[in-house]
Formats: structure tokens, C-alpha cells, sequence
């Protein structure tokens, strides 16, 4: 009878637990909601800010603070966001919820698009949380930020878990793509050489165009463009190839994973059943 008593408690506190956390994740979710739909809103407004007490800069401000102090707990990590998501923010997340990106625009400019974004990483002391650009970085160093597309998880023949980011940043009718190495070791998220050109070894690797021209010599408009892409098993690395004028190839540099790192191997097409060497 005792183990039956107590079999029901714990199920009744994990039910209990389990609405708890639901309830709390809704509420967090309304939150950023709220707060970006204001800088929508601002954003609409203001097309562009007329200085640093703008209403646009301050909904900002108070979004970021919140991210900050909300995504301290660990639970945070596995929200979905869902309402946030329609309203503006973008998030990526790693295979085993250790680590994850949210960013949004900012809206303080149409042309450059500025983005505020942070990271949250999850440690043996807590869940630590890491802001990379903010509109104070735009103000102060002219850096417009980016917004994160992809992040990758790998794991290295000596078992050391790799996080490679795909971040992208706009001007004009240019793109830049960036996919950066990440591991957490000593409770820090740190960049990592991991990619190997020849005899250079990198922390990332790059490459900018120019939107909406791609493929023949003429530089003529398609509407569908290559993109930096990893293979369904990991295993590759497709790097879009960039001529002098901005103009994408139909052609990527291909990179293999070596256990250790990517290294690059030749200029070829995204083959799927291919065999890289």
C-alpha cells in the first residue's frame, strides 16, 4: 500500500511539473511575442530611427534584456517559441538541445537589416548565456549583425562534440553566408580551427554574392540559388563557388570530414551519391 502511495505521489508531481513547465513556456512564448510585434510595430513607424531614445531602439533594448535574463533557465532551451517565431524571431537549435541561437531584426534599417542576436549553451555549472551583436554594436562599430540558417552538429574521432553555425548577413543586394566551429569545453562556447584549405586552418569559411544573379556569364536573374549545405550523413561540405563579380556558380568547393576537421577537396557538383576522395 506505501509503494502504491508513493508511486501516485511522484506521478501526480510529475504531472503537476509537466503543466508547470507548459504554462511557463506559453507565457515566455506571449512575452517575446509581445515585445517583437512592438518593434514591428516601431518598425513601421520609424523607418528609420531619429537617435538613440527612439521607440524602435528601446523596444529593442527591452527584448534583449529579456532574452538575457529568461534564457538563463535551462528550460528555456527547449521551448518552441511558436508564437515568437510568427511574429519575427529565429531560432536554430542542436540535435541534443545543448545549444541554440535566437535572432531577430531589428528593423533600423530596411536596406541593411540589423539583427540582434544571442546564444544560450547549456554547461556542467548552468546554462550560460552570450550576446553577439545588438543594436549598441551598430551604433558604436558599425557592425549590422546577422541572423543565424543552420547549425550542424558533428562529433570528432576523439568524441569531442562540434556545433558548426550557418549565419547569414544582408546589404543591399548582397548576402554573406559564414558557417563557424563551436565547442564547449570548461563551461565556454569557443570557436575552433576546423576547417583546412591546403595548409591554412580556419575557424570558419565564407562567401557573399550578389541576390538574385547567378550561373551564366551574362550574370542573368533565376530566382534559385545554391547555397552552403552539408551532406544528408555529414559527411561533406558544399561551398558555393563566387566569381570576382559577385555571380554564383552552379558549382561548389567541396570540403570532406576527417574525423578531425573539414578539409577541402575539389570543385565539383552536389552529386548525392558521390564519393569524395
Amino acid at each position: 500500500m506505501f509503494i502504491k502511495k508513493t508511486h501516485y505521489f511522484f506521478l501526480i508531481c510529475t504531472i503537476l511539473s509537466t503543466s508547470l513547465h507548459a504554462q511557463h513556456a506559453r507565457e515566455v512564448d506571449k512575452t517575446v511575442s509581445g515585445y517583437l510585434e512592438r518593434i514591428n510595430y516601431w518598425g513601421e513607424v520609424f523607418k528609420t530611427p531619429t537617435d538613440y531614445n527612439d521607440s524602435l531602439i528601446v523596444a529593442n533594448d527591452r527584448l534583449m534584456s529579456y532574452m538575457k535574463a529568461t534564457c538563463h533557465d535551462p528550460a528555456t532551451l527547449r521551448y518552441g517559441f511558436e508564437k515568437a517565431q510568427e511574429s519575427g524571431l529565429l531560432t536554430v537549435t542542436s540535435e541534443d538541445s545543448t545549444l541554440r541561437f535566437y535572432c531577430w531584426d531589428t528593423w533600423l534599417d530596411e536596406t541593411l537589416h540589423c539583427f540582434d542576436a544571442l546564444m544560450q549553451y547549456a554547461t556542467a555549472s548552468g546554462t550560460k548565456v552570450n550576446v553577439i551583436s545588438s543594436i549598441s554594436n551598430l551604433y558604436k562599430h558599425g557592425d549590422p549583425g546577422s541572423y543565424f540558417t543552420d547549425l550542424v552538429t558533428v562529433h570528432t574521432n576523439t568524441g569531442k562534440t562540434v556545433y558548426l553555425a550557418t549565419d547569414c548577413n544582408i546589404a543591399g543586394d548582397s548576402k554573406g553566408y559564414e558557417v563557424k566551429a563551436y565547442t564547449i569545453e570548461k563551461d565556454s562556447l569557443i570557436s575552433i580551427p576546423f576547417f583546412k584549405t591546403g595548409d591554412k586552418i580556419t575557424k570558419s569559411i565564407d562567401y557573399a554574392y550578389r541576390e538574385n544573379y547567378t550561373g551564366d556569364s551574362t550574370g542573368g536573374y533565376h530566382g534559385q540559388f545554391n547555397s552552403l549545405h552539408f551532406s544528408a550523413d555529414k559527411s561533406k561540405l558544399f561551398l558555393p563557388i563566387i566569381s570576382n563579380t559577385g555571380i554564383m556558380d552552379e558549382r561548389y568547393y567541396i570540403y570532406k570530414f576527417e574525423g578531425d576537421m573539414f578539409v577541402y577537396k575539389k570543385k565539383g557538383e552536389d552529386k548525392h551519391d558521390e564519393v569524395v576522395k
